[in-house]
């Protein structure tokens, strides 16, 4: 399998920035499919219906909202496509801030499937992002 990442993953990707960028968590939460899951160090959670990914992705951009969240922006570190319907992408993530907080650099790694055509998010292993608390 070649290592380069497909025009079509790239822009899947593209589009999942700009929906954060956006902080667009209904444009988020569109992206993946039902059910879906995402590890982190604290748990394991499996999203069974669109609903839960809904509320996660608002509930996510009001965080990184309340965080002074400017923009985000991605590096691939790894690419295998596993056939021309999965693929696992791990990437860098770097968001900046409004004011003179230091960027959240942490890495993630996506196991996509397509469908119908169409990428969508199966899982994702949160493993190093530092989570950040809602502010009341």
């Amino acid at each position: 399998m070649s290592n380069s990442l497909p025009t079509d993953i790239f822009d899947f990707f593209a589009k999942y920035k700009a929906a954060f960028n956006h902080l667009n968590g209904v444009a988020v939460a569109s992206l993946y499919r039902v059910p879906s899951v995402i590890v982190d160090d604290a748990k394991y959670t499996i999203w069974d219906t669109y609903e839960k990914i809904e509320n996660n992705m608002v509930a996510l951009c009001e965080i990184y909202r309340q965080h002074k969240f400017q923009h985000t922006d991605f590096e691939i570190n790894q690419f295998i496509l596993q056939n021309e319907n999965f693929a696992v992408v791990d990437m860098r993530w770097t968001i900046s801030h409004t004011d003179t907080s230091p960027p959240n650099v942490f890495n993630t790694t996506y196991n996509i499937q397509k469908i119908d055509g169409v990428w969508k998010v199966n899982l994702v292993t949160a493993y190093s992002e530092k989570r950040l608390k809602k502010i009341d």
